[in-house]
């Protein structure tokens, strides 16, 4: 998914932070063409409108959030709002299997979350996002109790 990044002096070579894919890490965009990359890993070189180059930095954000924080100079870029209290805690619930499943339960419950959070952070009506998060939550537990339920017959118990 693509965000406008929100910086002065990037007026007429609009910057955009394409999230990461399934294979690919976060990254910018500039003038809709993949920014240039930048001496250290996680950064990008970007061009001012008065044509001096900046360099920017992509860094996680929140554990679960797929939106990661942007630093162009020495300035802090907010691409997009910060989780609510209970956002965070609807899109974690799958998190609390790590109490009853152990590393199963963290494995499916990280992942779930981190599905969650990118459900969260779609375009889509607020009440189809909070359905669309409890399926996925309900669909966790479902895979707990599979995994747990082949691997425990696996081992002959």
């Amino acid at each position: 998914m693509r965000y406008p990044v929100p910086v002065e002096g990037f007026r007429q070579r609009p910057v955009e932070l394409e999230t990461a894919g399934l294979l690919s890490g976060a990254r910018l965009l500039q003038n809709g063409e993949p920014a240039a990359k930048g001496p250290k890993r996680g950064s990008f070189t970007l061009i001012r409108d008065d044509g001096t180059e900046v360099i920017a930095r992509v860094r996680p954000s929140f554990l679960v959030d797929p939106v990661p924080a942007i630093q162009i100079g020495d300035q802090q870029v907010r691409v997009v709002r910060a989780f609510q209290w209970y956002e965070i805690a609807w899109l974690g619930l799958p998190i609390l299997l790590v109490f009853v499943g152990g590393a199963i339960g963290a494995g499916v419950g990280f992942a779930a979350a981190i599905v969650n959070a990118s459900i969260m952070r779609s375009d889509r009506p607020a009440v189809l996002r909070y359905l669309q998060i409890g399926g996925v939550s309900v669909l966790a537990v479902v895979a707990w109790i599979v995994l747990a339920a082949v691997l425990l017959r696996a081992l002959g118990r």
